[in-house]
């Protein structure tokens, strides 16, 4: 009797039992079902033959898919047109989940890009997990997860763009823009554009070493510059204009903008500046003040003039008055001729100080060198002759032995054509 009872309880006992496991997997199954149909991420499920079995609803979303279109596909159905990053083709059996199904291994953060039935391009990151029964080594399916980062894809490449905007313009540009770190040692180089080459010949590298700036400095000044640096902390901006030696062993003018930055805390962490080469703009003001100072001496060769002409009208008045007191033969007549001839070039120098000041239209004229020559061998033969009687050289009356005979030019002048050409001088004057 115990036998037949024991018997009979054990079968309604199993059934329980069973009916209690496939209940409480029903359940499991459920709340598997809930959180993958709550996932943010795509799930997918591909089975040994390598076709999608079952997906959830951000799969079909990401995917612009319904769950029938997606069921049954392969990696290799042309109809993904899936691509890498650098837009080359991503062949099917390279997909993540293929790989895991096939290999046995898990795939990372593979990034993709699929076509919707739209045309539009979806980015998607990848994970790829192989499914293992207990006790075998071949995985008899495969699940992959996946989320859309379009966005994350279509900031970063426009980074990258604005990156290389950025080295287009800093390639180009004459000013080299840099970073300072400061540390507990003091100032520490960190990046410098790649410019800095092509502005004063140092490569990267060279610039980046902690002693390069300082080092390169002009010694006359290197002093004020190190000086000035420490009001860069309290007022939190610089400005200074120094020499720096080039690559070649010259001095370039640069103009030196800095600005300090500091962190949430107010504490000083990095200096951000650039060099602007003034060369050029230095070499100009020192042209512009070579010509203030030459306008200085000009002005002042200006008043000289003015002052000089009244002194040679006064000169010239009287050597016309004695030359028409004389007559056409006596000797004194030569040394007033000589006189006046002197007050006549003197008028010709006053002009070109004039000329020189602009205070006087520059008017060329054309010589005669020959004129020229006659008008100074006259004065010259009396100067030598007045040296000789210094030296005891000459004897006899005043003028007699010690002058030259007058040339053609020295001829005493009409009196009509004098007064003539000390109006015209008048004139030019004015």
């Amino acid at each position: 009797m115990s036998g037949r009872g024991k018997d009979r309880r054990t079968p309604r006992s199993a059934a329980r039992t069973r009916g209690h496991a496939e209940e409480a997997l029903r359940a499991s199954e459920e709340r598997y079902g809930s959180v993958v149909a709550a996932l943010a991420e795509g799930i997918v499920f591909m089975d040994a033959d390598g076709g999608l079995r079952a997906s959830n609803a951000s799969a079909e979303r990401i995917l612009g898919l319904t769950a029938e279109q997606i069921g049954g596909r392969t990696t290799f159905d042309p109809r993904w047109r899936a691509i890498h990053e650098d837009g080359s083709p991503f062949p099917g059996d390279t997909h993540p989940i293929t790989v895991s199904l096939r290999a046995g291994q898990p795939c990372s953060n593979v990034l993709m890009g699929v076509h919707k039935p739209s045309g539009e391009l979806t980015w998607i990151s990848i994970n790829s997990q192989p499914l293992f029964r207990r006790g075998e080594r071949t995985p008899y399916a495969a699940v992959a997860s996946f989320f859309d980062v379009t966005e994350r894809k279509q900031a970063e490449d426009a980074l990258r763009a604005t990156q290389a905007r950025l080295r287009d313009v800093l390639a180009s540009s004459t000013a080299v823009v840099y970073a300072t770190k400061l540390t507990a040692e003091g100032y520490a180089p960190s990046w410098v554009s790649e410019n800095v080459t092509r502005v004063l010949g140092y490569d990267v590298r060279e610039a980046l070493h902690p002693t390069w700036w300082a080092s390169h400095l002009h010694a006359a000044d290197r002093a004020r510059v190190l000086a000035e640096i420490s009001t860069l902390l309290t007022n939190g901006e610089l400005t200074l204009e120094y020499r720096f030696q080039g690559k070649n062993g010259t001095y370039r003018w640069v103009h030196d903008e800095a600005r300090l930055l500091r962190d949430p805390a107010g504490l000083p962490v990095e200096v951000f500046g650039a060099w602007l080469d003034i060369t050029e703009r230095k070499q100009l003001e020192e042209q512009f003040h070579q010509a203030q100072k030459m306008e200085a001496v000009g002005r002042l060769a200006g008043g000289v003039a003015h002052d000089f002409n009244n002194l040679l009208t006064a000169i010239l008045g009287s050597a016309d008055l004695v030359l028409d007191s004389l007559s056409a033969g006596v000797p004194e007549r030569e040394e007033v001729e000589e006189i006046r001839k002197a007050a006549l070039r003197a008028a010709d120098l006053t002009r070109q100080l004039l000329a020189f000041s602009r205070q006087q239209v520059i008017a060329p004229t054309v010589l005669n060198p020959n004129e020229v020559v006659a008008n100074m061998e006259a004065p010259a033969a009396a100067a030598r002759g007045r040296c000789g009687a210094s030296h005891g050289a000459g004897a006899g009356p005043r003028g007699s032995e010690s002058r030259s005979e007058p040339t053609g030019t020295g001829r005493p002048e009409p009196r009509r054509q004098r007064a003539r050409r000390h109006a015209l001088w008048r004139q030019a004057d004015h």
